[in-house]
């Protein structure tokens, strides 16, 4: 008898045990999960650019890659900020733009009275942010640049 009440009680602790442990790796997956790049972010990284150029709700792309034009649904609007001012862009719920040899031309909703311009050298860019004296219209492109194809990450 003492033996089948050994035998219970481990049995038992081992049951308790795994839920527990189940229960919390779950926790853990949700409060940090692992972001998969989806195959927008893949076609970026094929033409040479970082990934981290679309936000990670992107819901899906279309490209045409003969002239190079893109559409990005991100299906709500994502707003980012630009080292090294800080200054502050939108990304509307769908992004347009061209893809160019090395360049990406992104036209997003405008957040200022001003013109960003990016370009990406190898692993650094520079920004260049300009007062506008005129009035731009509710996108406006910000171009990014990749000379060194296939190597940021």
């Amino acid at each position: 008898m003492a033996k089948f009440l050994l035998h219970n009680t481990f049995f038992l602790f081992s049951i308790c045990f795994l839920i527990l442990f189940i229960d919390h790796s779950s926790e853990r997956s949700i409060q940090n999960p692992v972001f998969i790049p989806s195959s927008a972010h893949k076609e970026l990284q094929t033409n040479g650019f970082p990934i981290g150029l679309l936000p990670k709700n992107v819901l899906n792309y279309a490209l045409n890659k003969t002239s190079g034009d893109f559409s990005v649904n991100l299906g709500y609007t994502c707003k980012l900020t630009l080292p090294p001012d800080n200054y502050e862009a939108t990304y509307s719920k769908k992004i347009t733009g061209k893809l160019v040899e090395g360049k990406a031309f992104f036209f997003l909703r405008q957040a200022a009275n001003s013109r960003v311009c990016l370009e990406f050298h190898h692993y650094n860019y520079v920004m260049e942010v300009k007062a506008a004296n005129y009035s731009i219209p509710d996108s406006f492109p910000v171009t990014f640049s990749a000379t060194n194809k296939g190597k940021m990450a």
